[in-house]
């Protein structure tokens, strides 16, 4: 694979994160972003895949660079949520959601996410 390329590596990544081999993903988006070191979609992806990994200080790292970047990224605020969410800031969680509504009303995974959050509360 051509090391320079920036949608092969970026796939590649993708490829593996959906294969859930996740430290093969993390490889190929760390290989993305030396290429394009501002792209939102592999610093989003990076957060994700760090979050599965359990390792949230990295993936917060990732996902608010992403949110530097772009604002309104509906999925880097989700998965900023799952993080808050994981780590017990249940308040915080919601309100990463309810960012990731307002940049997206339609994104069933936050609506259901916060839900969720909601209805344990009560």
């Amino acid at each position: 694979m051509d090391p320079d390329n920036f949608d092969a590596l970026n796939n590649a990544g993708y490829a593996f994160q959906k294969m859930g081999e996740y430290g093969k993903a993390l490889k190929y988006y760390d290989k993305a972003l030396v290429v394009f070191p501002d792209s939102i979609v592999v610093l989003t992806n990076k957060g994700a895949v760090l979050i599965d990994l359990e390792e949230y200080d990295e993936a917060l790292e990732c996902l608010d660079s992403a949110l530097e970047l772009e604002e309104q990224n509906f999925k880097a605020w989700y998965y900023k949520g799952i993080t808050a969410r994981k780590l017990k800031n249940l308040q915080e969680a919601i309100t990463c959601f309810e960012k990731s509504l307002k940049a997206n009303p339609n994104f069933e995974p936050a609506k259901k996410a916060k839900e969720e959050i909601l209805s344990t509360k009560s």
